[in-house]
């Protein structure tokens, strides 16, 4: 018998025009990726994203830099004189944050300050901006909020919180928001001086019921990434699609893992062998011509950097990284957020990064899957692939 293939829908995300992360998500949906990244960067989006990637590379060239020491949510010990690292959304050169009073002296260590002097030499374009705090406090009350959110998601005093990079702060989304409720919060919880209180944005898991032949029709949701446990071939998709290990899904397959619970919001579907999913990314999904997709997870993330999102309700979307370690619904932490428009019905979809050197052919890279967003839609969180794979015991194919 024929085998039907189920097509990964993907979409390619570009942003440089200013957008802050207090603005809505860039709206622009399409099913046609060549005609949504012109609108939306301009006739010249190829040297837009090429450039976009080599501040990437060279932010990466710089975090390989740092000491491997064991930290959460994925990201490398920062130098005490770091703040943050990312990609400037209105010129695209990297910005590197640095904390004053934290530059190492060549007096006091000749070490760290050619290292010093090596990161700031990575990038002749790079921009210095000098903050108050270092990226490893960021993280310190990230890593307290985890833990606090998680097991407090419930009754507790806040909706989420992320790490907002770009302004040297985390902020905290509060259920209740007024003076009364803040003043609350530091005395019972923390009174970090790095917290900025803002009102919630609801955010809720993306899920829906739809009509024959869109995305997973028995669970409302969107195909993610196709990958192997053991010989068996299956896909992910969300954590929250489903209901338990061994629950059939008409058509798909049949629920062989799943986890809601700390960064993970996913599920692997053995499927039916009837079936199969492929890796192919069309500028348009009838007669264009076939992108591959490089299916191996990506394992750095760079804020300001380019990806894109393809769901069955909101098509193709695409935006920038502006939080690596957000919460989501549902007490899940350790996120990744982003100026990626989704709605309801597009958990679980393929979130994917892009790259370009400024000619044909663009490539593309697995990067997550839809975890949600603000309810009605807006700037979605995302799972990311690599923690999947690894928590799964999974491969790519």
């Amino acid at each position: 018998m024929r085998k039907k293939i189920f097509s990964l829908l993907v979409i390619i995300l570009t942003i440089i025009i200013p957008i802050t992360i207090a603005k809505a998500s860039s709206k622009i949906v399409s099913n046609d990726i060549d005609i949504s990244l012109k609108e939306y960067l301009g006739e010249n989006y190829k040297e837009r994203i090429r450039k976009n990637s080599i501040s990437a590379k060279n932010i990466e060239k710089i975090e390989s830099m740092f000491s491997k020491e064991e930290v959460d949510f994925n990201v490398n010990k920062y130098p005490n004189y770091i703040g943050g690292l990312y990609i400037d959304d209105q010129d695209d050169n990297i910005v590197i944050q640095i904390v004053r009073k934290n530059i190492p002296s060549a007096t006091k260590s000749m070490n760290e300050y050619n290292l010093y002097s090596d990161i700031l030499s990575i990038d002749k374009n790079a921009k210095i901006k000098y903050v108050d705090y270092s990226y490893n406090e960021i993280s310190e009350v990230i890593e307290f909020l985890a833990d606090y959110y998680s097991n407090n998601y419930e009754n507790g005093y806040i909706d989420g919180y992320y790490d907002d990079i770009m302004n040297n702060r985390v902020v905290v989304e509060l259920k209740n928001y007024s003076e009364e409720v803040i003043d609350n919060f530091k005395k019972n919880v923390t009174d970090s001086p790095l917290i900025h209180f803002t009102s919630s944005r609801n955010i809720t898991d993306y899920i829906t019921t739809y009509s024959p032949g869109q995305g997973i029709l028995p669970l409302g949701c969107s195909i993610g990434f196709r990958a192997k446990l053991g010989s068996a071939i299956g896909f992910v998709t969300a954590g929250h699609c489903v209901s338990e290990v061994n629950q059939t899904v008409p058509t798909f397959g049949v629920v062989k893992k799943r986890r809601l619970s700390g960064n993970i919001d996913a599920s692997w579907i053995d499927l039916d062998p009837l079936y199969s999913i492929g890796t192919a990314i069309k500028y348009h999904p009838q007669d264009g011509l076939p992108w591959s997709l490089d299916n191996t997870p990506v394992k750095n993330f760079v804020v300001g950097q380019l990806y894109g999102k393809s769901g069955v309700s909101s098509q193709y979307t695409y935006g920038k990284i502006t939080s690596l370690s957000a919460s989501g619904a549902n007490g899940i932490t350790g996120l990744v957020d982003s100026t990626i428009y989704a709605k309801e019905g597009d958990s679980g979809g393929i979130v994917f990064k892009i790259l370009g050197t400024g000619t044909d052919p663009l490539s593309y890279q697995t990067a997550g899957i839809v975890h949600g967003g603000p309810k009605g839609g807006g700037n979605m969180k995302f799972v990311r692939a690599n923690d999947i794979v690894s928590i799964f015991s999974l491969t790519t194919y």
